[in-house]
């Protein structure tokens, strides 16, 4: 058994995506690099002998997760609980979002040393948008200070579509995620996002944003410059609703796959009205418009080539421990 691994954990109502991303995933990393694992929590024996085939067919370990090793919380929170669940062998540690997809071999994910008492994680866009004028960058400073992340440490706050860690120090960083969780519950509004980026309080490692590239970004014209591995989702619609703009009919293709050639699991395929699928054209019509402006001609996208900059000069200084990234 290999010691590194490729990980997802969901409630049933996401098992679907995170299946089709997991398929696709073992189609670009090679055999023998990492295993992919998805936990499904409180998996049922229909929905085991549903998904089942086509996991094995490509080496997918589907895998139950009791809902009690979460202490009751929904598959949001299931990266603070990792210990509990996954086997014992496992080392070295990629927790990704089940709306994600790799298009490009990940083995860099496990060829960075991320020290014991660190892990790594991306920027979250929130991050480039702080100390700009109006009330949506106000609020953000508000959210930032309210998770004890004030100035230069808000320009750290990650996103957790993908961590990358150890399993030595994991354990305590979710103990004190876990404790804001419980005490500050108020202060939490992006579930363990919030709670990790609280207990971690700026001493992460952040790194590129070709490993965590959200969706929108497409739009302002950085993707070239990125060459992301792993695309993220983040927002409503999703890519198995349909190839709605910044991404497509190509981005769709890892779930149609699934669905021919397993037709049995279209009951799991969330489904969309007409008229819902209506607004969301117009909707990401409007995105489209908006991000090509607000991101590619200002100082946000200028910010985030800075980070770029400095996470490929942080990388090759991971196994020191270094960890002091800043974005411009």
């Amino acid at each position: 058994m290999p010691s590194r691994c490729l990980c997802y954990a969901v409630d049933i109502p996401y098992l679907f995506p995170a299946v089709a991303s997991a398929i696709h995933l073992r189609e670009v990393l090679p055999a023998g690099v990492a295993d992919v694992l998805v936990f499904c929590i409180d998996m049922t024996e229909a929905v085991r002998r549903d998904f089942g085939p086509a996991c094995e067919a490509v080496g997918v370990h589907l895998l139950n997760l009791a809902s009690r090793d979460l202490d009751g919380l929904s598959g949001l929170y299931a990266s603070l609980f990792l210990d509990r669940y996954l086997p014992d062998a496992y080392e070295h540690i990629a927790f990704v979002d089940n709306d994600v997809q790799f298009w490009q071999r990940p083995e860099g994910l496990f060829e960075m040393e991320i020290p014991k008492g660190h892990f790594g994680a991306v920027a979250d866009p929130m991050a480039f948008m702080l100390g700009e004028p109006g009330r949506r960058s106000a609020r953000l400073g508000h959210y930032m200070n309210g998770l004890g992340l004030a100035g230069e440490l808000g320009r750290r706050y990650f996103n957790t579509g993908l961590l990358r860690l150890n399993r030595n120090g994991w354990p305590e960083i979710c103990a004190a995620a876990l404790h804001v969780l419980r005490t500050r519950p108020e202060s939490c509004q992006f579930a363990d996002q919030s709670a990790l980026n609280a207990a971690s309080g700026g001493a992460h490692t952040l790194l590129s944003l070709r490993w965590n590239f959200p969706i929108f970004l497409r739009n302002c014209g950085v993707e070239e410059e990125i060459a992301p591995v792993m695309y993220h989702f983040m927002a409503q619609p999703k890519p198995w609703h349909g190839g709605f703009r910044p991404w497509g009919e190509r981005f769709t293709a890892p779930y149609e796959t699934l669905l021919r050639a397993h037709p049995g699991l279209r009951p799991y395929a969330q489904r969309m009205s007409q008229l819902r699928r209506a607004r969301y054209l117009v909707q990401q019509g409007v995105k489209w418009a908006d991000e090509a402006l607000t991101w590619r001609f200002s100082a946000r996208r200028r910010r985030i080539l800075a980070y770029e900059r400095q996470a490929a000069a942080e990388v090759p200084a991971l196994g020191t421990g270094a960890a002091s990234l800043l974005i411009p």
